[in-house]
């Protein structure tokens, strides 16, 4: 049987759509970031994440983080402090062969 491959580009970028689109529900996205994070494992090319912050949600949502109204890094509490840990980027790297 031939082996079926896919763009891990085109699927990163498909999750963190979902993961930064607006509304739908917590548990949703993180079973997404949970088949994000062990699919880009397993190819090798898992190259970590970030927290979305309120700009780049629409503004009924959570954001993963939040810094001061100047952009000023708030202390650890007040950063996660309302805020919703499925609003996620995640990252992935080229894998190299050899």
């Amino acid at each position: 049987m031939p082996r079926k491959t896919f763009e891990i580009a085109t699927f990163t970028e498909q999750a963190n759509a979902m993961l930064r689109a607006e509304g739908g529900l917590r548990e949703a996205r993180l079973q997404v970031a949970t088949l994000v994070e062990s699919t880009l494992m397993s190819a090798g090319v898992y190259a970590g994440f970030r927290y979305l912050q309120k700009n780049e949600l629409a503004a009924c949502d959570q954001p993963g983080v939040r810094m001061g109204p100047n952009g000023e890094v708030l202390t650890y509490e007040e950063r996660f402090v309302n805020t919703d840990d499925s609003r996620r980027e995640y990252f992935w790297k080229v894998a190299r062969k050899g």
